[in-house]
């Protein structure tokens, strides 16, 4: 299976995308609420069905889309060993990582990197992994 998260800087949202092994789409997540009717219409109208043509999209490097595929783990353990700050209760954090969407799950993941060069830059403390889940840094 092949695995996409899709940012539309425009839109400031995001979606999941997931194909078989044959290439054919068969899972998509969109950030709810966040696409106009104008914009579903435009993307349920060209949206990449089989893995090719996503591909395709990656190639064409769209100014308002960043196609990244995603290949990590979704799981907490993931998420608790990427953002490496285990001082507060891990069960507090698991339950609240198991409540979000998948969608939201890879955002969280792909913002550690970026917050971890703030903290450097800024001097200021790492948040607990439950404050940082909370917060929703990675919609900022």
């Amino acid at each position: 299976m092949s695995k996409y998260l899709m940012k539309f800087s425009s839109a400031q949202a995001s979606a999941i995308v997931e194909y078989q092994e044959l290439g054919y789409l068969i899972k998509f997540e969109f950030d709810p609420g966040a696409f106009t009717k104008e914009q579903f219409i435009f993307l349920f109208e060209r949206f990449p069905i089989k893995l090719e043509k996503m591909e395709e999209w990656m190639k064409a490097k769209f100014k308002n889309v960043i196609i990244t595929e995603l290949s990590e783990d979704l799981s907490f353990e993931a998420f608790y060993n990427t953002y490496n700050y285990k001082v507060s209760k891990r069960a507090v954090s698991e339950k609240i990582w198991n409540k979000m969407p998948e969608i939201e799950r890879a955002k969280a993941l792909k913002h550690i990197a970026v917050y971890e060069m703030h903290l450097i830059k800024s001097g200021v403390n790492k948040k607990y992994p439950e404050t940082y889940l909370n917060s929703e840094m990675w919609n900022n």
